[in-house]
């Protein structure tokens, strides 16, 4: 469920866990308000996971309530970490190292995270100006898909068929 421009909330099924994707960019509206509008606490945040940095996913405030107020992995991928280095996000990289919580990960892959089943695919983003492949991140987050602003068609290729395939096993679940 979408919680604000740029963020998603992914309730886990069996727990009383949730999952961010994107942190948000509300207007004048804390990440510690707009969760307790949907009756969520910080400390039932287990999982948060970065898209890419540009402050609409990734706005500062949001990054310092994360860091300082939830105990959670933080997922980023690596090469939007690297290709994302102007002045506007040099607090939030800060913040981020400082944690110590922070996972920066390969261009594709899946792992287990706590209670979460995670896989992860670069898409294209302009970081720079100019578009760099891995600078936005789609997710799946056990049944969910998220992209942030990259275009999910780069998603349906032959490679990415694990991606989709492990999503269906999800979702009809062993009893079928």
């Amino acid at each position: 469920m979408p919680y604000a421009s740029s963020g998603f909330v992914i309730k886990h099924d069996l727990e009383n866990e949730y999952a961010l994707v994107d942190l948000g960019n509300a207007p004048d509206v804390s990440l510690e308000e707009q969760l307790k509008g949907w009756g969520i606490s910080l400390e039932n945040i287990s999982l948060v996971a970065l898209t890419h940095l540009h402050s609409d996913h990734a706005p500062p405030a949001g990054i310092r309530t994360i860091t300082e107020s939830a105990d959670c992995p933080i997922l980023l991928s690596q090469t939007g970490w690297e290709h994302q280095g102007d002045e506007r996000v040099v607090e939030m990289k800060s913040l981020l190292e400082k944690s110590g919580r922070m996972e920066l990960l390969d261009s594709a892959g899946e792992m287990e995270c706590g209670n979460w089943s995670v896989s992860w695919r670069p898409l294209t983003h302009a970081v720079t100006g100019q578009p760099v492949f891995g600078g936005n991140t789609a997710f799946r987050i056990n049944t969910v898909i998220v992209s942030g602003d990259g275009p999910i068609w780069e998603l349906f290729t032959e490679d990415n068929k694990p991606f989709f395939i492990q999503l269906r096993e999800i979702r009809s679940g062993p009893w079928l």
